[in-house]
């Protein structure tokens, strides 16, 4: 189980058509500050689908962070964050317009 302060840095994913990356910050109150981005489609030719994500929450069991969001007219969006030693993992569930096409943070991502 990681402790908050740990948690804390830069996480980066990349494959081939693909990346993303986002960065912790520690708040008070057991909370964090997540930003991030994720590009689909790196090598297209009139460049990547981008999304963002900019969120406050609660660390759960010391290593868990869960966003949700709804925007008018879509279904509801989640991101799930759990942390380990070097790196994290996430699992996002990919809504159609919530991000640019094909856009998704799902993956393994290693701590710089």
């Amino acid at each position: 189980m990681e402790s908050k302060t740990t948690i804390a840095g830069r996480y980066v994913r990349e494959t081939k058509s693909e990346n993303a990356e986002f960065d912790v910050s520690i708040l008070p109150d057991d909370r964090v500050r997540i930003t991030g981005r994720s590009l689909w489609g790196i090598s297209n030719q009139f460049g990547p689908n981008i999304g963002t994500v900019d969120f406050v929450a609660a660390v759960l069991d010391g290593s868990r962070v869960t966003f949700k969001d709804q925007q008018p007219g879509l279904a509801e969006y989640t991101l799930d964050i759990v942390f380990s030693e070097n790196g994290a993992t996430v699992k996002d569930r990919y809504v159609p317009g919530y991000f640019g096409n094909n856009v998704s943070f799902t993956g393994e991502y290693k701590k710089r």
